[in-house]
């Protein structure tokens, strides 16, 4: 979307990739939100059942959340909106908050664009945590979506974070069966490792072209 506002600042939301996004990424369950590309395998009766879940019921729904909280569709959530309007990553949402969206990211890149970078600009650094497989490792983002977007975009190769305060810095695979919701017998080991692992085998461009946004 910010590659969009790029090529042209006065783009609206009807009709942007992010609409398009947003009408097209519309998960139910936790199959939906999490196995887009790849099916999931050798799993439980148990896994079963849980992957028909409604993922809406529920804000952190990973299996390294550390609560489980049930969402109420009509308290404040992102930006003063009601938690009916949806929420940011992914659909379905009403005009309002895809508006919103499109909007924050208007402004993030405009004021980077003419400015730079300052996350001071932006009460702190972008947040977020490590998950690690191996040597192998991803940085999954808490609080900056946005920010990050823009920076891409904008061609930067190099952003500076800081951790998540309160939480693990580092998820590791290999302490896997010790993650919150494994210990409390919401997600398997097998359903969490696949969980894991899908972050490592796809960085979102077959998920891309599946949803008809490439």
């Amino acid at each position: 979307m910010v590659e969009e506002i790029i090529r042209n600042p006065e783009v609206v939301y009807n009709g942007s990739i992010l609409e398009h996004y947003y009408e097209n990424y519309q998960p139910n369950t936790f199959y939906d939100f999490y196995f887009v590309v790849n099916r999931p395998r050798n799993i439980s009766y148990q896994d079963k059942i849980l992957l028909k879940q409604n993922i809406n019921q529920y804000n952190n729904n990973s299996p390294w959340s550390d609560t489980r909280k049930i969402v109420k569709l009509e308290q404040a959530h992102e930006h003063g909106l009601a938690r009916k309007h949806g929420i940011q990553h992914y659909g379905p949402v009403s005009k309002i908050k895809g508006e919103l969206e499109l909007q924050r990211l208007k402004k993030v890149f405009l004021s980077i664009d003419k400015n730079g970078y300052n996350p001071n600009d932006y009460n702190g650094h972008i947040k977020g945590h490590f998950i690690k497989y191996n040597d192998d490792y991803r940085f999954l983002i808490t609080n900056g979506i946005h920010r990050t977007a823009v920076l891409c975009a904008m061609n930067k190769t190099k952003i500076p974070v800081v951790f998540e305060p309160n939480f693990p810095r580092v998820l590791d695979f290999n302490d896997l069966k010790n993650f919150p919701q494994v210990r409390n017998r919401v997600f398997s080991e097998q359903l969490a490792e696949q969980i894991f692992l899908s972050y490592f085998k796809d960085n979102g461009t077959r998920k891309a072209k599946k949803l008809g946004l490439l």
